[in-house]
């Protein structure tokens, strides 16, 4: 059973879209003001989650940035899971780190994994809803050498 405790949600956020159907998904800032979107790529870094149904551009959005949220699960979760989004602003698993040498071994070389948003408490299936100790990580780093 999903459940919330002690949000933080700063005041100020709006909607840059209608978000009617994307309560408790992870949503981005649009890149106009403090407007919010739904996270459209996996992997890439998340505001928080969106704890509320707004309808139209311009209207107020509550964003869960810490804390422990609920949120809809995109792929079979288990506790302890890191977390990321998927292409539709929903909770799977995070893929660990790896390190693009193709070119063998140029210094600059990216890093290339997900931006984790946390870690889940409770675990689900596809559509679910699960609890996620938001805590923004950046890259899932693997412990083989």
């Amino acid at each position: 059973m999903a459940f919330e405790n002690v949000l933080f949600s700063p005041p100020g956020f709006l909607a840059g879209a209608d978000l009617s159907a994307h309560q408790f998904k992870f949503v981005k800032l649009s890149g106009t003001g403090l407007q919010v979107v739904v996270c459209s790529a996996a992997g890439e870094p998340a505001i928080g989650v969106l704890q509320d149904k707004p309808d139209v551009v311009g209207k107020s959005a509550s964003v869960a940035t810490l804390g422990v949220s609920k949120i809809v699960a995109g792929a079979t979760v288990v506790p302890g899971d890191l977390i990321k989004t998927d292409a539709q602003g929903r909770a799977v698993p995070a893929s660990k780190g790896v390190t693009n040498t193709s070119d063998a071994g140029s210094a600059t070389d990216p890093l290339i994994a997900s931006h984790v948003q946390g870690v889940a408490l409770t675990g689900g299936a596809v559509d679910t809803l699960i609890s996620v100790d938001l805590q923004k990580m950046g890259a899932v780093p693997t412990t083989s050498a």
